[in-house]
């Protein structure tokens, strides 16, 4: 954690096991206070399900499984953004010629969410299979997001040897989703006022 100050600030950086801060109170003194500390980056704080809606040149209906990574960073005076990182598996369906198509495939999210909204995005990986054509694909996206719910461009690079077409091509998602668990986010508070960093 990296923060600048002016030369007579101090920096108390605290766990939530931790105990109240003892040190001298002043009005320049800056808290940084960390609650549900992620114990394990790799495993994530919160399970993803999602599902979505991309239409291209065949639409598409799919769900989403996974493990989440989310962090809240808070500050005084409403101010803020989450950080959300997700990855994991997928299962999709469309239709070409009347002939159902199934693609399962594996995939990693980032969405950064400012309190104020300005300046949001998500960024999405995914790597698909179409079982029915026998085809692969990797599908980047990019787009915006409301927490619960985002729309994202993306593009469906046919990749292999097979000579069928790319049934997908460019598209736009909507997708909704949930996080079970959001509560084990992890949040690190900055603050002028001590009351705040012990938690009261």
């Amino acid at each position: 954690m990296l923060f600048t100050y002016s030369s007579y600030a101090q920096t108390i950086i605290k766990d939530s096991s931790d105990t109240p801060a003892t040190n001298t109170y002043s009005s320049d003194s800056i808290y940084n206070y960390v609650k549900n500390k992620t114990k394990n980056k790799f495993w994530g704080n919160s399970t993803y399900i999602a599902s979505h809606l991309l239409l291209a040149r065949n639409a598409e209906l799919g769900v989403s499984l996974g493990r989440t990574n989310g962090l809240a960073s808070i500050h005084d005076r409403g101010m803020g953004s989450y950080d959300m990182t997700s990855w994991g598996v997928s299962y999709n369906i469309s239709k070409l010629k009347h002939k159902p198509h199934h693609l399962a495939g594996i995939f990693y999210e980032y969405n950064f969410l400012p309190f104020l909204l300005i300046g949001n995005y998500t960024l999405r990986g995914e790597y698909l299979h179409d079982f029915s054509a026998k085809q692969h694909y990797l599908r980047p996206s990019i787009g915006f997001n409301l927490l619960f719910c985002d729309i994202t461009y993306n593009y469906s690079f046919k990749i292999g040897s097979n000579h069928e077409s790319n049934i997908y091509k460019h598209g736009v998602a909507f997708r909704v989703k949930y996080f079970i668990g959001r509560k084990n986010w992890e949040r690190r508070i900055r603050t002028r006022y001590p009351e705040i960093s012990q938690g009261k």
